[in-house]
Parts: structure tokens; C-alpha cells; sequence
């Protein structure tokens, strides 16, 4: 899902695309060579929001609160370096 949330995203960027989403049906119109590309980006980034649960002392299932989060968390740390300026300061300020 990750993969086809962080395309949708490159597509809307290049004014192809309207919206951001992972849908059903952005999982299916996925072309195998976007796959192929995006693919190592957000499995990178899926350990780091794994650190980032932890370290927030987010240890079982039942303590996150919003499962459906974690894919958009994993989008937004898989942006590209140039729009992630505003994430880090976020980060900064809350830590």
C-alpha cells in the first residue's frame, strides 16, 4: 500500500494525477516497473516508523491508536528529501 500511496503522490506532483490515495484500485492500475522502483523506498521506511512507535513507548497493537496511520507515516518518511524540510522541523520541535 505504501508503494501505491508514495506513486499517487509522484503523479499528482507531475499534474497527472488528482488525488493521493492507496485504494483498491491504485493498488491494481500499479504498473509492475513503479513497483519494481518504489519498492525498497517504503520498506526502508516501514522499519523507521517501527523505531519511531517504539520510541514513543508503543509496544503492542492494542496501544497504537490509529492502525490505519501507519501507511501515510511510512508515505510522508518516504517523501522526497526536498518536501521532508517541514517533517524534520516537526520532528525537532517534538522531541
Amino acid at each position: 500500500m505504501g508503494v501505491a500511496l508514495v506513486r499517487t503522490w509522484e503523479r499528482k506532483q507531475a499534474g497527472v494525477g488528482a488525488a493521493v490515495s492507496c485504494k483498491r484500485r491504485d493498488l491494481l492500475d500499479l504498473p509492475l516497473a513503479d513497483f519494481v522502483r518504489l519498492a525498497p523506498e517504503p520498506a526502508e521506511a516501514f522499519a523507521w516508523v517501527g523505531d519511531f512507535v517504539e520510541r514513543q513507548c508503543i509496544v503492542r497493537h492494542d496501544d497504537l491508536p490509529y492502525g490505519t496511520q501507519l501507511v501515510p507515516l511510512v508515505a510522508t518518511e518516504n517523501a522526497p528529501r526536498d518536501s521532508k524540510a517541514t517533517v524534520r522541523a516537526c520532528r525537532r520541535t517534538r522531541s
